[in-house]
């Protein structure tokens, strides 16, 4: 019996030495970038994180938290970041903030190394210049403004043109932004510029009218009339049940009708929707990170 106290003493310091288990990828991940400020040491610790997503997002956050700790570019600790999706948005972010810098040059190339985020982030460039001549655009004296925007265009295909494909989103962009906001969206005020410029101004027409259908298409009520209209006029819209309000802006116009008739033969007889005319761009202004392990975070989209 004089034994029993050693062999209790060997088993409950056998048991005291059994190391815990790892913590969890993504208490150690929620652990550092929720930290501020970042610390060096952090930067292993993410990239021996086993879930990519987290790892990635992890090293990325750091990454920039130590360039502005150190005062430094933020291209500058991209190296540090995993190759790939994570480093390509690290270039993206340095870009923004280089731009942010009045550093043009700078941004230029970051962009050029921001892999599949390349045309998003010179659309970033360029995108400010844009919305203020769209601004600056009347409608009823679009001719006057041809000058102007094809000397925008050139100025900034000097620059980015070789990045992605920038003529066409140059253009689209403009367009949809000349008709933000106006009450009456009418392809026929088009004809005042060149047939090149006047294709891109009826495209930015039907934009609106694409966003406004898929938005209507929400409403199941609205949904159930459009898909029992025999015929779907453009001006039968309007009095459909719980109707959306913007679509009181498109007068009847051929390239309407087209359009409307297009959602109602895919939404409604094919059960799938025409091809977005102008899809979302991404955006790393409001950078979230995963909420649950094996959840890829990357840039959120926006216009």
């Amino acid at each position: 019996m004089r034994a029993l106290p050693a062999i209790l003493a060997v088993l409950l310091g056998t048991l005291g030495c059994v190391e815990e288990p790892p913590a969890s990828d993504w208490t150690v991940y929620t652990e550092i970038v929720g930290r501020q400020p970042v610390e060096r040491r952090d930067l292993p610790r993410c990239q021996a994180l086993q879930d990519p997503a987290l790892a990635g997002d992890c090293a990325l956050t750091v990454a920039l938290g130590l360039a502005e700790v150190e005062g430094a570019s933020a291209h500058t600790r991209c190296a540090a970041v995993q190759v790939g999706l994570w480093q390509d948005e690290c270039h993206f972010i340095a870009a923004e903030r280089a731009r942010s810098r009045g550093k043009l040059d700078a941004a230029i190339k970051l962009c050029e190394s921001a892999g599949r985020f390349a045309p998003d982030c010179a659309f970033h460039l360029w995108q400010r210049a844009m919305r203020t001549l769209a601004q600056r655009v009347v409608l009823d004296d679009l001719d006057d403004h041809q000058i102007q925007m094809r000397r925008v265009h050139a100025r900034w295909a000097a620059r980015v043109g070789h990045i992605s494909d920038f003529d066409s989103m140059f253009w689209r962009k403009l367009f949809r932004a000349v008709w933000d906001g106006v009450s009456r969206v009418d392809p026929a005020i088009c004809t005042q510029l060149d047939p090149d410029l006047a294709e891109r101004c009826r495209m930015g027409a039907l934009i609106h009218l694409d966003h406004a259908l898929r938005a209507s298409l929400r409403n199941e009520a609205w949904t159930t009339a459009f898909c029992a209209l025999q015929v779907p006029s453009i001006s039968a819209l309007t009095a459909l049940p719980e109707a959306f309000p913007e679509l009181d802006r498109f007068p009847t116009h051929p390239a309407h009708q087209a359009v409307v008739d297009a959602f109602h033969t895919g939404h409604c007889k094919l059960d799938s929707l025409p091809p977005h005319p102008d899809p979302p761009r991404r955006s790393i202004s409001d950078r979230s990170a995963p909420e649950a392990q094996g959840r890829t975070a990357a840039p959120t989209q926006s216009r």
